[in-house]
C-alpha cells in the first residue's frame, strides 16, 4: 500500500494540473473519488497545505443525469 501511495503523491506534486472527474452518484462523488479525497486531503488542508499545492490547478468534472418522475 506505501509504494502505491507514495508513487500517487508524487505525481500529484508534480503536476501542474490536476484533473478530477466523476459521475454524480447519489447526490456527490463516487466512492473511489472521495476515498482519493480522503486519503490526499492532508496535501491541501486549509490550515496547513503543503507548499507545492500553492500554484496548482485543479479541474473537477461531474455529469449528472436527472430524471422526471411522474405520479
Amino acid at each position: 500500500h506505501y509504494n502505491e501511495v507514495t508513487q500517487i503523491a508524487k505525481k500529484i506534486e508534480k503536476a501542474d494540473l490536476i484533473i478530477m472527474a466523476t459521475p454524480v452518484f447519489v447526490g456527490s462523488c463516487t466512492s473511489g473519488l472521495k476515498a482519493l479525497l480522503d486519503h490526499f486531503a492532508y496535501m491541501w488542508l486549509v490550515h496547513r497545505p503543503r507548499e507545492s499545492m500553492f500554484n496548482k490547478v485543479g479541474l473537477i468534472i461531474t455529469k449528472l443525469i436527472t430524471c422526471k418522475y411522474t405520479h
